[in-house]
Formats: structure tokens, sequence, C-alpha cells
């Protein structure tokens, strides 16, 4: 029998000792997040220094900020975590996590209004704190709600495959299948749900992505305008699966404004773009991807708790280093996933759709600029989140410039491009290249379970064998109750 942890074991949890040991890593969880709360608030003060002297230019100031205030937000957020994970694991420690959540969540509106007010002064906003404070709180239910699949998915059948060791593959495959599946139909609705948007019925952009879809033969999307521009956040993507219907139908969001001024030619290679990422199925291998990343993270991280010393600092530490492993290995893996799907993407656009690069790259710059960032450098902490670890616009222009001057020298034959596009094998071979990877630390994982497996102690609350005086007085009472 595997043995049970102590920080889930309850009644182990509630003795002395172990309170003490999780109080001591949930009140150092609570230091941390208002230490980090204060350095925020000192940083936000050199920030204002920069806005009132106005020595960089708007956009590059947004990012001199963000690069200054994101090691606090980090140690913030490794505090709540650490609030989170440890916190529920005895009453002590409950307990003093439920008061460092609240000042926590007290300095966080303290300091989320003082950047708001600096941001509406730098970028000249019209959204009142109220109204963004709404946006937010829809944003962070919406990620919530999409993770929570994403992270249900990888923790059962982690604990299913590494622990229990009672269920078949095809029970497991089945139960992977229908939570991927279930994320992927749900991706439009909560997508609508999150952010602000307008119908585009009737509407020339409508016409034009229904034009490109009926193309390349795929069912037409759902088209929504972002109305995000009292944020000055401009955007335009594609959420989905195309054949499914009513309110989980494939759905287009896309940014109209007059600060990004979009030509035709411009708007369609935009759609193009959006239309190599549901031509070649973009979104179900990152939803995959961050299944099988949560997937290997618990399967290694089971697999060094079996083996580990019963100790518990240090299963208390274990759970906080997988939060973190989640919170920082996850995107870094799937930032790079996404990197090559939006290279691959532009490739569609211009190579595939006949988008002149020219079109695409100015689409492209136009809204990165209007919306604070810069053609050169990705925004801070990209590394923290996949969704903005797209290659810089600058990147994208020398790519594409290459692939041109390769096709135009002819060391490359354009219809060789488009047919490697077009094939299924290089859909997949960017995925096959992740998957690999991340085999490798499980196949690591699973020789140490292997290796380990005659090690495991049982549980220690787990009741001794009968024994022979106790089995002979069991089977006297049943005869009587038969009799």
């Amino acid at each position: 029998m595997l043995r049970t942890p102590a920080a889930f074991d309850l009644p182990h949890a509630l003795d002395p000792e172990t309170s003490a040991v999780y109080v001591t890593f949930v009140a150092t969880a609570c230091l941390v997040t208002v230490i980090a709360s204060y350095l925020q608030l000192r940083r936000l003060q050199i920030a204002e220094s920069w806005a009132r002297n106005n020595t960089f230019p708007e956009n590059e100031l947004v990012h001199n900020i963000g690069t200054l205030l994101l090691p606090t937000q980090l140690f913030r957020l490794v505090g709540l975590l650490g609030i989170y994970e440890l916190g529920e694991q005895s009453a002590a420690a409950n307990t003093i996590g439920f008061v460092g959540l609240f000042i926590t969540f007290f300095c966080l509106v303290i300091v989320t209004k003082r950047e708001h007010a600096l941001f509406k002064q730098i970028r000249k906003t019209t959204a009142s704190f109220a109204k963004s404070s709404g946006v937010f709180i829809r944003l962070f239910f919406g990620y919530g709600l999409l993770s929570l699949f994403s992270m249900l998915a990888g923790f059962l059948s982690s604990y299913l495959l590494a622990v229990t060791f009672e269920n078949s593959f095809v029970t497991i495959s089945i139960f992977l299948v229908t939570v991927v599946f279930t994320q992927l139909a749900c991706i439009p609705l909560f997508a609508r749900m999150m952010l602000p948007t307008t119908s585009a019925t009737g509407t020339e952009v409508e016409a034009m992505v229904h034009e490109a879809f009926n193309s390349v033969r795929r069912p037409r999307p759902q088209v929504r305008i972002l109305a995000l521009n009292e944020f000055r956040v401009f955007n335009a993507l594609i959420l989905g699966l195309g054949f499914l219907p009513g309110p989980f139908r494939q759905s287009v969001f896309i940014s109209q404004s007059t600060e990004i001024p979009l030509s035709t030619d411009e708007l369609k290679a935009i759609i193009h773009h959006e239309l190599a990422h549901s031509y070649l199925f973009h979104l179900p291998l990152r939803v995959i991807a961050a299944v099988a990343i949560n997937l290997s993270l618990l399967f290694i991280f089971a697999s060094l708790f079996m083996v580990l010393p019963h100790n518990n600092a240090l299963e208390a530490l274990e759970i906080l280093c997988y939060a973190l492993g989640l919170l920082v290995v996850q995107p870094i893996l799937l930032g790079r996933l996404v990197r090559d799907q939006e290279t691959q993407a532009d490739e569609f656009a211009v190579f595939k759709m006949g988008s002149r690069s020219h079109d695409l790259i100015s689409a492209i710059a136009k809204i990165t600029v209007a919306s604070g960032g810069l053609r050169d450098r990705k925004p801070a902490g990209h590394w923290l989140n996949a969704a903005a670890a797209h290659p810089t616009v600058d990147e994208r222009q020398d790519h594409l410039h290459q692939l041109e001057t390769q096709i135009n020298t002819g060391r490359m034959a354009s219809t060789t491009l488009m047919s490697r596009l077009s094939s299924w094998r290089f859909r997949r071979a960017i995925f096959q290249d992740f998957i690999w990877r991340l085999l490798g630390g499980a196949v690591v994982a699973a020789i140490v379970m292997v290796l380990s497996a005659s090690s495991f102690k049982p549980n220690q609350g787990a009741r001794a064998p009968a024994s022979a005086s106790e089995s002979k007085a069991v089977e006297k009472y049943l005869r009587r109750a038969r009799g």
C-alpha cells in the first residue's frame, strides 16, 4: 500500500507538531505578500517620477514600469500560492491563512488603484477604476474556469495513474479526452463572458471573415467586435471548434478603432492569420499541451513524494514547489509552442492565403503599438504568460523576409512551402517536438517509481490485520446471525 501524505491526513495534520510546521509556512507567506505590496508601492513612486519627468516615450515608459514592478508582483504571487496551498492543511494554519488573504486583498486593492491611476495618466485611457476592476474580475473568473479544466484533468489522471494503479489506460484516456473537449467547447462561451464585445452581424468585417473561411472550406464562425477601446487594448483572436453549434460556435474577436486605421488589405491579412490558427488546429494542440504539462508535473512530483523521507516540512515544501512549477514551467513550455504556432500562422497568411507580408506586419505593428507595446521587445513577464509569448514584430518581419528571399533566389519553391503548410505532418511537427521533451521527464519519473516501489511504506493510520481470536469471534457472530 502507498503511504498517505501527512499533509492530506486531517487527524495527523491537526496535531501540534504538524500545525506548527504549517503555521510557520503560512505566516511566512503572509509576510511575503505584505512586504511585496509595500515594495510595489515604493516602486510605483519611482514610476510616477518617471511619468512626471517624461524622460521616455509613452510605450517605452510602459515597458520600463512593467519591468520595474515585475519582481514585486512575483513575490506577492508566491506568497498567495503559499497561503492557498498550505493554509488549508491544519486548523491553525487555515485561520492565519484566512487573515493573510484578507490583508493581501486589501493591499492588492490599494496597489491596483495606484497602478490604474498611473497608467491612466500615461496611456490617457478613459475607463474608470470601477469599470477596469469589473473587467479584471470577469477576466479573473473566466481564466479561473478555463484553468480548472486543465488542472482537474492533470490532477485526477495523475492520481488515477500514479497512485491507485487500479484504472485502465482506456478509462484515463476517456477522462482526458472528455476534459479537453469540454474545455475547447466552452472557450468561446467563456470568452464572451470575459470580454466586452458587440455583435458584428451584417458588417463588412463579418463578410470578410466568412469569405476567408469559405475559401478553405471551413465552417463560418461567429464574429464579435472587441469593446476595449476605452482601455486602449486592441487585439484579434479566434477561439473554439469549427463544427460546434449555438453558444459553443467558433468565434472570431477583432478590434476596430480609429487608433488602428487598418486598410482593407491589412484587415484581410489579420483575418487570414486567425484563419490559420483554425485551419492548422492550433488551439486544440495548445489545450492538449497544457494538460500534458500538468500531467507530467504531477507525475514527477508524485514520484518524488513517494521516494523522499516522511517529513512534514518536506511535504509542505513539495506542495509549494509543485504550485511554483505549475506557475513557471507551464507558461515557459507552452510559450515556446505558441511562438512556433504564431510563426506558422504568419507563413500561412502570406504563402497560402496570398496576403502580402508588408500588410500583415503593418497590421500587427499598429495593433501592438496602439496597445502600448514595442516592435522590438516582448512585454515584461511574458515568460509567465503563454498568451503573451508571441514573437516581436521585428522577429516576424525578419522571418517572413528570409522566406521570401529564399523563394525569390530559388533556394525554396513557393509550392513546397505551401504544400508543407497544407500537410497534416507539418501541423503535428511542432507539437511532436514539444511532447518528446515532456516524455523525457515522465520517463525519468516512471523509472524512479519502479525502482522505489519496494520502499513504499503503508499508511501509519491503517488498521493492523485481525488476529486469530478476532477472526473466530467474527465467524461465531455471523453464524448466530444466520441462525
